[in-house]
């Protein structure tokens, strides 16, 4: 099958949009520190909200919020614009369900720097918006 001048020029136009829009999302791997909470434009005090500040994000797709040995886990998808979140369900060793499964879904905005997530209507959570810095590297 021979290709069009206009196929070729198709094909490596979406191979180059694919490849721009996994870099920039390449962007979230890596530790990142809660600096801000808000809820209806009022500010939060983070402790009364958060049991750590720390959220990692793997290339793997998963992600943790909290320490190696404490915190949550769960994994990571990007939809357009949209970060999900998916936590499964957690079992203590008694078989009782301690936390339930959980998908949460923000709107993303993000920078090398900087990462905003609004919260979306689909967890009711559209009045929230949470701001992040990104952990440096110590060099």
């Amino acid at each position: 099958m021979k290709l069009s001048f206009y196929q070729i020029l198709l094909i490596v136009g979406l191979l180059i949009t694919c490849d721009s829009r996994q870099q920039h999302y390449g962007r979230l791997i890596g530790q990142w520190n809660v600096v801000e909470f808000r809820s209806r434009e009022e500010k939060v005090v983070l402790e009364e909200v958060l049991d750590s500040r720390l959220f990692t994000f793997t290339g793997q797709g998963k992600y943790r919020q909290g320490t190696r040995t404490k915190g949550v886990r769960g994994k990571w998808k990007i939809f357009g614009d949209r970060l999900r979140l998916m936590q499964p369900e957690i079992k203590a060793l008694n078989g009782c369900v301690i936390s339930e499964h959980m998908e949460q879904e923000w709107e993303l905005i993000l920078s090398e720097e900087w990462m905003i997530w609004r919260g979306t209507a689909r967890n009711n959570t559209q009045h929230l918006r949470i701001l992040f810095q990104k952990k440096q590297k110590k060099i």
